[in-house]
C-alpha cells in the first residue's frame, strides 16, 4: 500500500498525520464548512483545545527558562508570546494561510487576516495534540515558541526586542518607514520596512502601521540569529 503524499503543512511542521482527517478540520474555517455542510465541521473546536494546549506549552517554556520569574512576570510573558498578533506571525512563517479552506464570500477577505490565521494556529496544535500527543506538539511547536520566548526576552513586542538586541550588539537604533500603502480606505494595507544602519534587514505588511513594523521586527530578529544571541 502506497503512502499518500506528505503535504506542505506537515512538512513544515515535522509531522505526519496518522490521521489525515484531524488536519483538514484543523484548515477548515466555518464560512467553508457553512458553504460545505458534507465536508464536515469547522476547526473551531480545535481551536478551543489548541489554545489550552499551547498556552501549556509556552508557560512550561516559560517556568523552565526563567527561573527567578513570579507568576505575575510569567503569566505576562506567556500572554505576550500567545497573542494574536503573534501567533499569526508564526502561522505565517508555515505558509498556513496558503491551506486553510475558506468560504467563497470570505476567502479574500480572511486568508491573510491576523484573527484567521492566529485561529487556525492554535487548531493545529489542537489536531497535533490529538494525533500524536504532547510530545507531538513539543516537537512541532516548541522550537518555534521557545524563539519566540527567548526573542522578546519577557518584552510584549518585537520591536522591543529587536531594539535591545541592535544595543547589546553595539549596531544602530532601527529605524522604521513606511514603504507603500495599498487598498481601499476601509482596509488600508501598510508595507513597512527596518533599517539598521544601511541595511534594511526586515520588511512587513499589516493593516496598520504598528502592526507592520511588528512584523519588519519580527523579520529582522530572525535575519540576526534573536535565538542563537539570547
Amino acid at each position: 500500500m502506497l503512502r499518500r503524499p506528505i503535504t506542505p503543512i506537515e512538512r513544515a511542521l515535522g509531522h505526519r498525520f496518522k490521521h489525515p482527517d484531524l488536519l483538514q478540520r484543523a484548515l477548515t474555517h466555518s464560512t467553508f464548512a457553512n458553504e460545505h455542510p458534507a465536508e464536515g465541521e469547522s476547526n473551531e473546536r480545535l481551536e478551543f483545545l489548541g489554545d489550552a494546549v499551547l498556552g501549556l506549552l509556552v508557560g512550561r517554556i516559560l517556568y523552565e527558562s526563567a527561573p527567578d520569574a513570579d507568576e505575575g512576570e510569567l503569566s505576562r510573558r506567556r500572554a505576550s508570546v500567545v497573542r494574536r498578533e503573534a501567533l499569526a506571525l508564526l502561522a505565517r512563517e508555515l505558509a498556513l494561510g496558503d491551506a486553510l479552506l475558506l468560504g467563497e464570500g470570505q476567502r479574500k477577505a480572511t486568508s491573510t487576516a491576523d484573527s484567521t490565521l492566529a485561529d487556525a494556529y492554535e487548531a493545529l496544535a489542537g489536531a497535533v495534540f490529538l494525533d500524536g500527543g504532547f510530545d507531538a506538539v513539543t516537537r512541532c511547536f516548541g522550537p518555534r515558541l521557545g524563539a519566540a520566548v527567548a526573542a522578546g526576552s519577557g518584552k510584549s513586542d518585537y520591536k522591543t526586542a529587536l531594539q535591545e538586541l541592535c544595543h547589546a550588539r553595539g549596531l544602530p537604533t532601527p529605524s522604521y518607514a513606511v514603504v507603500s500603502v495599498s487598498g481601499p480606505d476601509h482596509a488600508r494595507v501598510y508595507r513597512c520596512a527596518v533599517r539598521i544602519g544601511d541595511d534594511v534587514r526586515g520588511e512587513g505588511d499589516g493593516s496598520s502601521k504598528k502592526i507592520a513594523e511588528q512584523r519588519c521586527a519580527h523579520e529582522a530578529l530572525s535575519a540576526l540569529g534573536a535565538e542563537e544571541a539570547s
